[in-house]
C-alpha cells in the first residue's frame, strides 16, 4: 500500500478508476489522476508492508494504491469508509464501489438508511 503525502490536501477531486484501469463512472466531471509513476521522484510517497490484521486510515481524498500482486497468494482487502453526520448521497449515475443494489436515496439527501449504519454519535 502506497500513498501520496499530502495529496489530501491539493483540492482537487481525481476521477475513480477500477484496478483494471477503467472508470468507475461512465460520465464525471472529476479531473484524470496524473501519472504517479511518472512522478515518483518529485512526489513524497509513503508505503507499508501489509501483513494479515494490519489496517491504515486515510482521508479518502488521499491518492493510494497498491502494486500488483505478483506473490501467487491471493490478495483480500476490506475497505470501510467512514464519514460525518453531514454527509449526504451524491449520485453519479453509476454503480456506486461498493454497489448497493437496493438503495433508495435521492441525490443529496442524508446517508439514513439501513446500508450506512451509525457508529458513534458525539
Amino acid at each position: 500500500m502506497e500513498c501520496v503525502a499530502g495529496s489530501h490536501r491539493w483540492g482537487k477531486d481525481f476521477r475513480p478508476t477500477r484496478f483494471d484501469g477503467t472508470p468507475l463512472y461512465a460520465h464525471d466531471k472529476f479531473e484524470v489522476a496524473p501519472d504517479i509513476e511518472a512522478q515518483r521522484g518529485e512526489l513524497r510517497i509513503l508505503g507499508w508492508p501489509m501483513e494479515p490484521g494490519d489496517a491504515i486510515a486515510f482521508s479518502f481524498r488521499t491518492m493510494h494504491g497498491a502494486p500488483a500482486n505478483r506473490s501467487g497468494r491471493q490478495r483480500r482487502v476490506f475497505s470501510a469508509r467512514w464519514v460525518g453526520d453531514d454527509a449526504v448521497f451524491c449520485d453519479r449515475g453509476g454503480r456506486t464501489s461498493p454497489p448497493f443494489p437496493e438503495l433508495q436515496l435521492e441525490d443529496g439527501a442524508p446517508l439514513d438508511a439501513p446500508e450506512f449504519p451509525v457508529v458513534f454519535r458525539t
